[in-house]
């Protein structure tokens, strides 16, 4: 009884520390970004991404009538010193993306390809592929429709 009761225990624990890992993960910047302040312009560019999140999760209920896990979203500012090149970023396999506050408004094309982009990252722990329109390192245009193809494939490839 007593070795059913620390082994209960130090799953606990490890539970406890992965949660606190992806709490302190998901404030955590990179590439010369800051997190910007939660004000009602954030929180609207925040709902531009999370509509896109919606809809993939709609593409998957379509598809096996499952539901993608929670992702975390931030928005971040771009240091005045650093490139343009970085949109957003996510943590792979950890269910968080940061996404750049420019590319975060509405009806931006860059925004689809961004979000879907960071998602699979997150979410199928895939690195870049130079090889696919939505996973190379560098941006290159596709449409909405092409986006959510493209992430339903990889969703199909990592849920069989």
């Amino acid at each position: 009884m007593g070795t059913f009761q620390s082994l209960n225990s130090i799953v606990y624990i490890k539970q406890i520390e992965a949660e606190m890992h992806k709490a302190q993960l998901k404030n955590k910047t990179a590439y010369g970004c800051k997190l910007r302040k939660m004000n009602n312009d954030t929180y609207r560019l925040r709902k531009n991404v999370m509509s896109i999140i919606y809809d993939a999760n709609k593409i998957v209920k379509n598809y096996d009538g499952s539901r993608l896990p929670r992702v975390e979203v931030r928005i971040v500012k771009q240091s005045p010193c650093e490139s343009n090149l970085v949109y957003g970023y996510a943590y792979l396999g950890e269910n968080i993306i940061h996404i750049r506050e420019d590319v975060a408004e509405k009806d931006n094309y860059s925004l689809y390809h961004t979000t879907y982009h960071e998602l699979v990252h997150t979410l199928f722990n895939q690195e870049h592929d130079e090889k696919c329109k939505l996973m190379k390192a560098g941006s290159e245009r596709i449409t909405k429709k092409e986006a959510e193809e493209i992430f339903l494939k990889y969703y199909k490839r990592y849920n069989k």
